[in-house]
């Protein structure tokens, strides 16, 4: 450089200057003859080696990275991504209903175990299922034991009430879901005499259904054989208990009109107090009392007499009316029945519709739990 040029302004080592449009590093140093040396290097030169070393180790980093995430990414799809994969599949299998496959993985641990709570998870499945099938099944067994029940009952039942010269009667049975056995039955006996029964048995469903006709056969057949009611009960309830394996017992009225002058001669087997109606109203009827049918074979039947005048009338239930409940466990009772009986004069075919009109009123929305059977009887 021109020795003008160099001072032309203070030249200070490390300090880059320009000269003609190119940058300069200058290193200087004083000999020992008082001279100075001074070297200057073009910037470019001085960094180029630098900068090439870093652009071939950058790229070496690059290339590097690039192997190093590729090698990641086979290895994570190796071992966690297949593994979900084939979980989410054989859960989608699952969800469609196949719970026949088993998952196998080892690795890694935790979708190992992973794998062994889905195999869980459908092995309780599989259990749940098995168990609400054989809940279905036992269902639909109960379902059709109470359709084969109500059917027994519904044909058991008479229809065709009489409508004669000295008396009516007239019927009703409202079946619970759970059919309870209740029965009416009513037939002639002789020109002169005419029975009328209203039993419940115990028990729920076909047995109680069958035991039910077993008890209406047992009874109309006694007394239509011509014996005297208590003796035709006696021998009722020797065949009722004698055959009765499965322990049921039934709560019956039997009475016999003697139609041509109204006295009744009846026996109560541990069934509720019929109510007689008078010109004074109704009022609850003080029978003898026996023990229900089915349980004691050598049970001796003690009978009962009453007089109906005309235009009385016999009102005879069951259980399912006075226990009738209400939502708040509330019962129907005896004397609700009887209120309900004397608050308004009905007729006898609009008597029975009447009282479980009431009924329906008292119980509001609560589930019927028992058979609501009526019987009434009028004598003219």
């Amino acid at each position: 450089f021109p020795y003008t040029t160099l001072f032309r302004s203070e030249l200070q080592e490390g300090i880059a200057f320009d000269y003609k449009g190119i940058k300069y590093i200058p290193y200087i140093k004083q000999l020992n003859n008082g001279l100075f040396l001074i070297v200057n290097v073009p910037l470019f030169e001085l960094f180029h080696a630098a900068v090439h070393h870093l652009s071939v180790l950058l790229t070496v980093l690059l290339v590097c990275t690039i192997l190093i995430v590729s090698i990641l990414f086979y290895v994570l799809r190796l071992n966690i991504n297949k593994p979900i994969l084939k979980l989410t599949e054989i859960a989608h299998r699952i969800s469609q209903g196949d719970l026949d496959e088993t998952i196998q993985l080892d690795k890694p641990s935790e979708l190992a175990q992973l794998a062994r709570s889905f195999n869980k998870m459908k092995t309780d499945i599989k259990k749940h299922l098995m168990q609400l099938n054989k809940i279905s099944q036992e269902k639909e067994k109960i379902e059709s034991e109470l359709a084969i029940a109500k059917n027994i009952q519904a044909s058991a039942l008479p229809t065709d009430f009489p409508k004669e010269e000295h008396f009516e009667l007239v019927a009703s049975m409202t079946p619970a879901r759970e059919i309870g056995g209740d029965f009416y039955d009513f037939f002639p006996i002789d020109d002169n005499h005419y029975a009328f029964v209203i039993a419940d048995v115990s028990g729920k469903g076909i047995t109680a259904a069958l035991f039910m006709m077993s008890a209406k056969t047992a009874i109309k057949n006694m007394l239509q054989a011509g014996y005297p009611l208590a003796e035709a009960i006696n021998r009722a309830n020797k065949t009722l208990s004698d055959n009765n394996t499965e322990g049921m017992f039934v709560t019956a009225f039997i009475g016999v009109l003697e139609v041509m002058t109204g006295r009744v001669q009846y026996v109560n087997a541990g069934h509720c107090p019929p109510l007689r109606k008078t010109a004074s109203g109704y009022e609850y009827v003080n029978v003898v009392r026996n023990m229900i049918l089915g349980i004691n074979s050598k049970y001796e039947y003690k009978g009962g007499e009453l007089i109906l005048n005309h235009k009385e009338r016999l009102f005879l239930y069951t259980d399912g009316v006075t226990e009738a409940q209400a939502e708040n466990s509330k019962m129907f009772g005896e004397e609700r029945l009887i209120n309900a009986l004397n608050k308004k004069e009905t007729s006898l075919n609009d008597t029975l519709p009447y009282v479980h009109k009431q009924i329906k009123l008292f119980v509001k929305k609560a589930a019927q739990s028992d058979d609501i059977t009526m019987l009434a009887l009028e004598f003219y």
